[in-house]
């Protein structure tokens, strides 16, 4: 028995004029269906919603509601960044599908598992309709639509598929769905072609098959039948099995041929399959081709040079294109390579030269040093390290930009020892393009001066290693966008992906326990020694849309990360988790296997699947180099095993399968691998590496691609030793490694993936009247193919290979659908832009964009095509096709396009909106008053949220638009408003402001004296107003009271915010207990230095204190009535007293001190003396006051020394020796010394008289 099972429609939108990649931006969004349990209010009984257009299922069919998808795609930039663009009408249609005659007692229901989150609804004032937990499931299924027909409508890789399902005996013809609302329905090539108005939906033909018992798959042929506005369908019979296999062919696998020293690196395509690889080179010997842009190594004598060596292969391997070196006098390493629409080619390296070449109009000119470092590959930059990016032409033989990207510190090189697990993991980072080939680069840096933007994420260095992102205009003049990210600790970037939105994920390794995570991350926090993280930016650049950890208790890293058709992220990572550790939703997995696979959901919230595999003996095996998910969701991946080189792990004991091109190992080669879409089962696993293990095949660090066919570019560092038994190709460019250790090795294989993939060549711009001719290079499976081409003028073909003619100039969107029911993934899409000039005047789209935003205009850059706009106001650069314009108001701009043969004027405008706006800019109020906190310009709002924190995880009201705030402290509030297209985010600080006093102290007086009167406090640029309780005022910091008697007295202190404090205090007034008047004299007032003095005062007894002043060391009794001194110089004593209420009476003395004379008469020696025993003057004797000692001689007329001495209180009484001496005169020597070190001689006589 069979069912007959046919497949009825995948929608593509596709607009009547400039739609460019439709089914893309359909599915940037995964399709989720929603049943309505009242929350709408409306009679339908489930909702699904894309960007662009929302379905409502009901019992007679479907709605469909589509906005103006070239309308939404110019708000796009705004819907990805939150800013706003101006606010005018979008166009918008619905149509519906009736199924004629069906059974309207048939209902829908959920098919398949919900998912793992819900929605909540609270969408009018009746709390009744409100709904919380709605569950959200991938399919709906409704049988009996019809007798014996079943219906069930999904998503399936981005695209909306029908399905009917024929029991045996029922009759497929009952079913006819009438189309209501729309503007026609034609058939083109079995495409069913419907405009609604604003846009065409293109329903792919339809494709039946039916399941044998046996299981196989046996196609129908089947067509559209359209009468009028219904569809039905018409059945023929078909045979054909159309088994799934994965078969790779290695198309070709080469050495470079270089004699030097040759490391591998990197590798990537053109859009022709030709591959780019890139590495180092130590030596002259790389084979270089004529003309080449630099033909000479360039050496230096400062120790180990390297340059870049870059070769260009063809298509099947055996020729090259172009060989160039890339470099300055010092080390010079790429990481990633990426070629653009016009086959240019894209290097991002890292450099330790400051001779580095760089172009003119570079964005950095100047190479910005750091610290000396070396690699784990022993490479030292002895001057620091700067990243490199550098742009070729096709030919390789000009360097059309090259630019220095850096600051103070190291930068493109991951040094951090935790995250450096891998050899060469110092050289991770990538490089990636948009389509209008804008530059991204993920990487590492140490420089807290990094060239951030300044509206960027993240402005500020997290210390230590950072990870740092930016975005580059296409000609690496200006930075667009960029910004650190990171924590605490050390962060690397090693991988990055573009979603569908041209947001960004990056991913890497952290020890940070700060790195930054978004509310409601899968893993909010470190927990291990080394994590992973996975985060993703905004367009912008300006904010974290998500980010989360990534890793387990023990080692883990993220190195690759890629999205699928939905830009759902898997990323492909090293741990040392233990057993099934990482395994969720995976039926295929390695019980401790050292590589995880990870598939998240794209907010970063959940895991939808995860598996590890390897050869589960715990730890990582190989290192990541490259990562693809197929148009099917197949997952490949590369990596490279060396337990010589990492000291861990190898390729020994990895799953491969029977079809492997290579089924043995000497543990140290690479390794491909691919896993099914939902990782149930090893699809293909093999090896690839020379059978000499010493060989080591690997890579020293950088990235290696995947193309959209299925095909890897792989960059390899092979023959090491001098050895050739890297497996090669016949035909090869070079079979053998010329030189005595490594070359760069290449490999090209072709995994044959059952997909169809649209691919096309054409000009990129032309002049008319000339014809453009359409180059099909599109993959397919079979020859059931069909093609459909929208040449973006409203004008279509299905040939293979059309040639068109433009009847106007313009910029059009080229779009190319592929279909082959056969394979598996049905359909592709394919869109380009194409610049047709006629000397002729067009619009472009205008841009909208909120005040203080930026965004890019213009068209893609052409080869061969000069830009000028103007006017240049807010623009990056006025001479390139997609300037970035961040204009404060709407502005006009001219866009004039020149090539050799003719020229074109387009206009665009940028529309700026200025109406919102935070009324109250930063504040101050008082402690206890309230701020007025108001917006302005906010009409048509979805919701108004205000919060004490910026991540708004602290809200404190919404939807009202003005607050009035109160806060004990200074306060800063966020306010966030979500208009119906963008966001605006703004905050506000209130600073609360308070006088702070101390007490006022209780102030004594005394009789008539005045008192200053002080406050403590910590106002600056205050106003003073005092008040006494007999009704005086002063004002001023410390005024001068007298008041009559004891009273109060008060203080308020205002700041300049009108802030005020009070404080009071009294004053206490004495008359004092002092029975009589108070004097203070001296005893002897002239004193000669070395003599003292009595000093005196009243003396009232007991119960007064008294204080001499100032206090010497010769003051006997300070605190007495009474002391004695002995100043060496004029003084003037102060005494005060004071009595027990504190008043206090006070007089002065002064001493007059006259100068000390080592001399006469302070010297005093007699000139006669008589000894005659009257009692009178019979001793002779040196008096003096100011001597601290003397020598005193006495001598007879013949010399002899009749007496001497060193004491005053010894003299000479006349006698020598006992007896008396002669009356007459003696001669006699004094020497001494006086207070103050003074000394004098003095030679003289005496006379003796008895």
């Amino acid at each position: 028995m069979r069912r007959l099972v046919f497949l009825l429609c995948t929608l593509v939108l596709a607009s009547s004029c400039l739609l460019a990649k439709p089914v893309d931006t359909l599915s940037a969004s995964r399709l989720e269906f929603v049943p309505n349990l009242g929350q709408w209010g409306e009679p339908f009984q489930f909702r699904a919603s894309l960007p662009y257009a929302a379905f409502f299922f009901d019992e007679n069919g479907y709605v469909v509601n589509m906005l103006d998808p070239q309308a939404m795609q110019d708000f796009h930039p705004a819907l990805s960044n939150g800013s706003s663009p101006v606010s005018r009408p979008i166009r918008a249609a619905a149509y519906r599908v009736v199924f004629e005659a069906s059974d309207a007692l048939s209902r829908y229901f959920p098919l398949g598992k919900a998912f793992p989150h819900y929605y909540n609804y609270f969408l009018s004032s009746d709390l009744s309709a409100w709904r919380s937990g709605v569950p959200v499931y991938p399919a709906l299924h409704r049988p009996s639509l019809y007798p014996g027909v079943d219906f069930t409508v999904s998503q399936s890789e981005g695209y909306i598929k029908y399905e009917f399902y024929i029991a045996p005996d029922a009759d497929p013809s009952l079913i006819r769905m009438r189309y209501e609302g729309v503007r026609s329905l034609t058939l083109s090539s079995n495409h069913l072609v419907i405009d609604n108005h604003i846009a065409r939906v293109v329903e792919l033909a339809p494709y039946a098959y039916q399941i044998s018992a046996q299981g196989d798959t046996l196609p129908v042929e089947c067509h559209y039948k359209l009468n009028k506005n219904v569809v039905s369908f018409s059945l023929g019979r078909y045979d054909q099995t159309l088994p799934l296999v994965i078969d790779p062919v290695v198309v070709f696998s080469s050495y470079s041929g270089s004699t030097a020293d040759n490391w591998g690196y990197t590798a990537t395509y053109d859009a022709h399959g030709n591959l780019y690889g890139g590495g180092i080179a130590f030596g002259t010997g790389y084979p270089i081709t004529f003309g080449a842009y630099q033909t000479q190594f360039c050496t230096s004598a400062s120790g180990t040079t390297t340059d870049v060596a870059i070769t260009k292969f063809d298509s099947a391997g055996t020729n090259i294109f172009y060989s160039t070196y890339l470099g300055g006098s010092y080390v010079d390493i790429p990481h990633s390579l990426y070629v653009n629409d016009n086959d240019e080619l894209y290097v991002f390296g890292t450099t330790a030269s400051p001779d580095f070449p760089v172009t003119p109009d570079a964005f950095d000119t100047s190479f910005n040093h750091g610290t000396p470092v070396t690699l784990s590959t022993s490479l030292a930059f002895p001057l620091g390290a700067d990243v490199f990016v550098a742009r070729f032409s096709a030919n390789g033989r000009q360097l059309l930009s090259s630019t220095f990207v850096g600051g103070s510190g190291n930068d493109g090189v991951n040094t951090a020892v935790e995250l450096r697990k891998n050899y060469a993991d110092d050289n991770r980072g990538e490089i990636l393009m948009d389509v209008n080939s804008n530059v991204y680069v993920v990487t590492s840096t140490y420089s807290p001066d990094f060239p951030v933007t300044p509206n960027a994420y993240d402005t500020t260095y997290n210390g230590y290693q950072d990870v740092c992102v930016f975005k580059m205009s296409y000609d690496l003049s200006q930075m667009i966008w960029s910004t650190f990210l990171g924590g605490s600790g050390n962060d690397a970037g090693y991988s990055m992906m573009l979603a569908n939105d041209e947001s960004v994920y990056v991913c890497g390794g952290t020890s940070s326990q700060s790195f930054p995570v978004v509310a409601g991350a899968l893993q909010p926090a470190l927990a291990g020694d080394a994590d992973g993280f996975v985060s993703h930016l905004s367009p912008n650049g300006d904010y974290l849309m998500g980010s989360t950890y990534l890793g387990s208790p023990d080692y883990d890293q993220a190195y690759l990360i890629k999205g699928d058709r939905l830009s759902v992220p898997h990323i492909f990572g090293q741990t040392s988790a233990s057993g099934t550790t990482w395994v969720q939703n995976a039926q295929y997995y390695t019980s401790g296997g050292g590589q995880f696979l990870t598939k998240l959901t794209p907010s970063l919230n959940a895991v939808e699947w995860s598996t590890v595999f390897g050869s589960g003996l715990g730890g990582p095996d190989i290192s990541p180099t490259a990562l693809l998910v197929d148009y099917c969701s197949n997952i490949y991946m590369s990596g490279w095993g060396s337990f010589q080189l990492n000291g861990f792990g190898g390729t020994n004991g990895l799953p491969i399968t029977q079809d492997a091109f290579q089924s043995t190992t000497d543990g140290s080669d690479y390794y491909f691998i691919c896993l099914s879409d939902d990782v149930s089962q090893l699809v293909y696993g093999s090896f690839f590496g020379g059978a000499a293990y010493s060989a080591r095949e690997h890579v020293d660090g950088g990235t290696s691609r995947f193309d959209r066919k299925g095909r890897i570019y792989q960059a390899v560092c092979a023959g090491c030793g001098g050895q050739s038994s890297f497996p090669t190709t016949p035909g090869a460019w070079s079979t053998t490694n010329g030189s005595t250790n490594c070359n760069l090795g290449v490999i090209k294989m072709d995994f044959s993936l059952p997909v169809v993939v649209a691919d096309f060549r054409m000009p990129s711009t032309v002049c008319l009247p000339d014809t453009v001719s359409f180059v099909n290079q599109s993959q397919t499976i079979g020859n059931s193919t069909s093609y459909f081409w929208d040449f973006g003028d409203g004008t279509t073909s299905t040939q293979i290979a059309p040639s068109h003619y433009y009847a106007h100039s313009g910029y059009y969107n080229v779009t190319l659908i592929v279909q082959d029911l056969g394979s598996c993934n049905f359909a592709d899409t394919l869109t380009k832009m194409i610049l047709v000039l006629a000397n002729m005047v067009d619009t472009l789209s205008d841009a909208n964009i909120c005040y203080g935003d930026f965004v890019q205009i213009g068209i893609p850059p052409s080869v061969g095509v000069d830009y000028h706009w103007s006017p240049g106001t807010s623009l990056s650069n006025s001479a390139v096709s997609n300037p970035v314009a961040a204009p404060v108001q709407s502005t006009l701009y001219r866009l004039v396009a020149t090539t050799q043969h003719c020229t074109d004027t387009f206009y665009q405008r940028v529309n700026v909106d200025t109406s919102f706006a935070l009324l109250s800019s930063d504040t101050t109020i008082c402690r206890g008053d309230a701020a007025h906190l108001a917006l302005s310009g906010v009409s048509d709002y979805v919701l108004i949220t205000w919060s004490l924190s910026p991540d708004f995880s602290q809200v404190i009201a919404q939807n009202q638009l003005a607050l009035e705030v109160s806060p004990a402290q200074t306060t800063t509030y966020y306010v966030r408003v979500v208009e119906r297209v963008c966001v605006y985010m703004e905050s506000v600080t209130v600073t609360v402001s308070e006088v702070h006093l101390a007490p006022l102290p209780e102030v004594l007086i005394c009789f008539e004296d005045s008192t200053q009167l002080v406050v403590a406090t910590d106002c600056v640029d205050c106003q003073y107003q005092w008040a006494l309780g007999d009704g005086s005022a002063y004002a001023g910091e410390s005024p001068f009271v007298s008041p009559a008697a004891s009273t109060s007295y008060s203080i308020t202190v205002t700041n300049a915010y009108g802030c005020s404090a009070s404080a009071t205090g009294n004053i206490v007034k004495r008359t004092g207990t002092f029975p009589t008047p108070f004097s203070a004299w001296c005893e002897i007032c002239v004193i000669t230095q070395a003599d003292s003095t009595i000093l005196f005062s009243t003396d009232y007894g007991n119960g007064y204190h008294y204080q001499w002043e100032p206090v010497t060391e010769d003051m006997t009794t300070p605190n007495a009535a009474n002391t004695i001194v002995a100043p060496l110089q004029d003084m003037v004593y102060t005494v005060a007293v004071t009595d027990t209420f504190g008043c206090v009476m006070s007089d002065t003395v002064f001493i007059k001190v006259n100068e000390l004379i080592c001399d006469d008469p302070y010297i005093f020696i007699p000139n006669a003396f008589s000894p005659n025993g009257d009692g009178l003057n019979d001793v002779l004797y040196v008096r003096s006051r100011i001597l601290e000692s003397f020598y005193f001689a006495v001598y007879s007329r013949w010399g002899q020394k009749v007496f001497e001495t060193t004491r005053f209180d010894e003299g000479w009484d006349g006698t020598f020796q006992g007896q008396p001496c002669q009356n007459g005169v003696y001669d006699f020597y004094f020497k001494g010394i006086c207070v103050g070190g003074q000394t004098n001689e003095i030679k003289g006589n005496v006379m003796l008289i008895r």
